[in-house]
Order: structure tokens, then C-alpha cells, then sequence
């Protein structure tokens, strides 16, 4: 996946989750017109499975578009139903968790965001703590550190940046230029977990993320003082 692909896709799913959030009471509409979807492209068969998984998932409090939306999803790519029905009552199960982590919200954009961190790594605790850190850009915040730790940033050093990206930044669009920001100094060739340490500096010497994002390529760390080889470059001054 290309770095334009990449940034266009922060911004399609930050669409998609804040859209999700407005969702609200037509919700119950959408799974309706869901549940009839899945009676036309599925067997009689798979579709009450489908529906089994559904309603367990609605009695214990999670959100059930996703589902739906899942295994539509199944259907469009001509997956079988045998292989769709393991990966929905994971992905269900994998949405309570979440769930649970965070408190027990119901916001569906919450519980999609806390479930694909936790399948990109996100540990149980930093998902808990980003939900008691980030507020309202909760679902954002979770999808950035997810693809933090997808690019291979180590699980400490994603968080050091998420919740220095925080502090920092306003606004869900503020989030969305950690991920670019990283891609864009892995192209000009710097290691994602070095990468990583070069933007907690860089922020905490008062560089923006999005100037990062936009630096020509080899002047990345014009305004970050360079450290001996070896050395933490997070930790060799104190934070602001």
C-alpha cells in the first residue's frame, strides 16, 4: 500500500467512524434492512446461522450492524458461508472484548475501532487507557495506534507517541497526521520504531506533527538536534 493510499484511507475510515457516531436511532432501521439483505444473498441455512450470531451478540450488549455489514462483506467477495461464520463469531466475540475494555460503551464507533486495534496488536490495557485518555476522539485515537503498531512501532513507543500525539494535537484531524507523518519518514528511510522515537523528540521540541508529514524528503529533522549513536533520542532531554 502506497503512502497516498495510506493517508487516503485514515481519512475515508475517520469518515466512516464519525458517521457511525451520528448513526444513533436509525440504527435499528439499518439492521432491519441488513438482516433482509443477508436472507437474499445467503441459504435459508447460513442465514439463520447468521441471525443466531447476531441475536447472541445483541443479548450481550454488542453492537450488531458490524456483524451484518461482515458477512455482507463475506457475501460480495464469494466467501463461503463455512469460512464467513468462524470470522463473524470472532469478530463478534473480539467486539465484546472491546467493549468490555472500554467500559462497556455502546457507541458502535467505539467497539469497531477497539476491535481492530485488538487485532493489530493493540494491547488490552492501552486500549482501556487510550478510552480513558482520548475522549470523544477515542475511536480515531485507536485506529491511529493500530496502524502504529501494524508499521511495526513497538507497543511502549506507540504509546509514548499516541499520548504525546494527544496532548499535542486538537481534534480528530490533529490524530490523523500521526500515521502519515510516521509513513513519511519511513520513506526517506528511517526504521518505524525509529521513526517513532524521531517524532516523540520532534514533538516535544515543538515541531507539528503536520510539519512532519510535509517535510521535504532529507530535511525530516531539521529542527531536532541529532544524538549520540546508541543513545534514546526520547529521553536524552526532558519532555516540555
Amino acid at each position: 500500500m502506497t503512502y497516498d493510499m495510506k493517508v487516503k484511507r485514515s481519512l475515508i475510515l475517520a469518515a466512516v467512524l464519525a458517521a457511525a457516531f451520528a448513526a444513533g436511532s436509525a440504527n435499528a432501521l439499518l439492521g432491519q434492512d441488513r438482516a433482509a439483505r443477508i436472507r437474499e444473498v445467503y441459504s435459508p441455512d447460513a442465514a439463520a446461522q447468521i441471525e443466531a450470531v447476531v441475536e447472541e451478540a445483541r443479548r450481550n450488549g454488542v453492537p450488531v450492524a458490524p456483524l451484518y455489514d461482515k458477512a455482507l462483506e463475506g457475501a460480495a467477495k464469494r466467501v463461503s458461508a463455512a469460512r464467513v461464520m468462524p470470522a463473524l463469531r470472532e469478530y463478534s466475540g473480539r467486539m465484546q472484548r472491546a467493549q468490555g475494555l472500554l467500559g462497556g460503551t455502546r457507541e458502535v464507533a467505539w467497539v469497531v475501532a477497539g476491535a481492530d486495534a485488538l487485532l493489530k496488536g493493540v494491547a488490552g490495557e492501552a486500549l482501556s487507557s487510550i478510552g480513558q485518555d482520548a475522549g470523544a476522539r477515542t475511536p480515531v485515537a485507536l485506529m491511529v495506534m493500530g496502524d502504529l503498531m501494524e508499521a511495526g512501532v513497538p507497543a511502549e513507543r506507540a504509546m509514548e507517541v499516541m499520548r504525546e500525539a494527544l496532548v499535542r494535537t486538537t481534534g480528530e484531524e490533529g490524530l490523523l497526521d500521526v500515521t502519515p507523518a510516521l509513513h513519511r519518514m519511513v520513506r526517506d528511510g528511517a526504521l518505524a520504531t525509529d521513526a517513532a522515537g524521531r517524532m516523540l523528540r520532534a514533538m516535544r521540541d515543538g515541531v507539528s506533527l503536520r510539519q512532519m508529514r510535509d517535510a521535504a524528503p532529507g530535511r525530516l529533522d531539521t529542527s531536532v538536534r541529532p544524538v549520540p549513536q546508541g543513545s534514546d533520542p526520547t529521553r536524552d532531554r526532558p519532555p516540555v
